[in-house]
């Protein structure tokens, strides 16, 4: 399943990271044009797995329609992990430093 995230291959939508934590440049819109703060997913293996996903993606709201999720409270590197983690169910703890865990944590706890 891991695989089917790396690809991107029929995703149908996009998160697009930015650390609020860090200043705001003129380049970061342009890298969001360009996607390299975008991570693409599958609306049904998130709804599926996570229920705040579901609810965000069958409710109606601007996430369902747009299918577009803006998220502002971690970095891209971050964000793409705790995605592969629902995909897969599985988090490579051995390599990952104190502060990565605490942050994969902490968005677990945003996103339950």
């Amino acid at each position: 399943m891991g695989a089917v995230l790396e690809t991107g291959q029929y995703s149908d939508m996009t998160f697009l990271v930015r650390d609020a934590s860090k200043p705001l440049l003129a380049e970061d819109s342009t890298a969001d044009q360009n996607g390299s703060n975008c991570l693409r997913a599958h609306r049904v293996v998130l709804a599926s797995r996570c229920d705040w996903f579901r609810r965000a993606l069958t409710s109606g709201m601007k996430e369902s329609i747009e299918r577009t999720i803006h998220v502002y409270d971690t970095d891209k590197e971050s964000f793409q992990e705790f995605l592969k983690f629902i995909y897969t169910g599985h988090l490579e703890t051995e390599s990952k430093s104190l502060e990565n865990l605490v942050e994969l944590m902490a968005l677990s706890d945003q996103y339950e």
